[in-house]
């Protein structure tokens, strides 16, 4: 399992000029995107996963990290919201939406935008249904 700190290398390498999301971990052949939040805000949290899926695929994120480590195995892509405010209520509907424009757009690999997790036992939860174990 490698983690990476999506912040460091914005700061230090510049490569992530948008809103990106906090933090990568790869495990294997799948690449987890985690946006860790306060309070959560759907739109802007989904939009910064969204970006950092586009980098990891497309653009200089991908560049930098296969420099690293070994990404050119990666099949499958999974998004999380990760906060410490209460994740109820909050847009499942909208999240889903942009689930599937994104396995339409980037059909050769297996995305999931999850709903968001409220506490780290919620998350090693969501992430343990998809058969990732991260801790």
């Amino acid at each position: 399992m490698i983690t990476i700190d999506l912040e460091k290398i914005a700061n230090e390498i510049g490569i992530l000029q948008q809103k990106h999301a906090d933090k990568l971990i790869i495990i294997r052949d799948t690449v987890i995107i985690i946006e860790e939040t306060g309070n959560i805000h759907t739109r802007d949290d989904v939009e910064k996963i969204v970006n950092t899926i586009n980098e990891l695929i497309n653009g200089r994120l991908r560049e930098y990290l296969s420099s690293r480590v070994e990404i050119s195995n990666i099949v499958h892509i999974v998004g999380i919201i990760h906060s410490t405010g209460s994740s109820k209520g909050k847009s499942v509907h909208y999240i889903a939406s942009v689930n599937r424009e994104l396995q339409k757009r980037y059909r050769s690999y297996s995305i999931a935008l999850l709903s968001p997790a409220s506490c780290d036992r919620d998350l090693v939860n969501k992430l343990r249904k998809l058969n990732i174990e991260i801790g």
